[in-house]
């Protein structure tokens, strides 16, 4: 009898190593047809490397698109986060300030549909961000003042509107004409726009740009 109820159990503990066995292949099969089908989905994206290329097929001008980032995951001035592009700032009590960006290239998933390119360079880029992503106080020798943060991180949803502008540059000729140009340029906020305009104050880095 006690031989009987020995093999029933072993039978039993058999059975059930052998379907958690085969539940946890099922698990890892389904794991890696999801990371499959998504790695599948970010391939069939049509990519540019520039925003100017895909303006030039995509008629969005002025128009706000939901976006999100996708790049090397750097670490922030002063918070150490991870963004894939930054921005920080050191502001002192007195007004003065410094700041620096991240000049890494990433970027911009539009809508699930289309995988852009980023040029930060000349003013192109200008953030809207609501909030600092870190901010804290700080004394240095005889001054003191506010270091500050700001990200965009990736799984993060944002909003974005493409303008264009045109400037002078250069010294006037005889006739006190200066040469113009013109630049494409991208508004990424948190927050929605409203008649594509952005609703909170735009970052420090290239608020007060000037063009040659």
């Amino acid at each position: 009898m006690k031989k009987i109820i020995f093999l029933f159990v072993l039978f039993v503990f058999l059975f059930g190593c052998a379907s958690t066995k085969e539940t946890k292949n099922e698990i890892i099969i389904e794991n890696k047809t999801i990371e499959g089908e998504a790695m599948a989905k970010k391939n069939e994206m049509k990519e540019y490397d520039s925003i100017g290329a895909f303006l030039a097929e995509n008629n969005v001008l002025g128009k706000q698109l939901e976006i999100e980032v996708y790049g090397e995951e750097l670490k922030s001035t002063f918070g150490n986060l991870s963004c894939v592009y930054f921005e920080s700032g050191k502001f002192y009590d007195d007004g003065s300030y410094r700041f620096r960006n991240s000049e890494e290239q990433f970027h911009i998933i539009i809508e699930g549909k289309f995988k852009v390119a980023v040029e930060q360079k000349g003013g192109a880029l200008r953030l809207f961000i609501s909030t600092s992503t870190f901010e804290r106080q700080f004394k240095d020798k005889d001054k003191a003042g506010r270091e500050v943060d700001y990200c965009l991180q990736k799984g993060k949803k944002y909003y974005m509107v493409i303008g264009s502008e045109g400037y002078e540059y250069g010294p006037p000729d005889e006739s006190g004409k200066r040469a113009t140009s013109g630049v494409t340029y991208i508004e990424i906020s948190d927050k929605e726009f409203k008649n594509g305009k952005p609703q909170v104050e735009q970052t420090p880095t290239v608020k007060n740009w000037i063009y040659g």
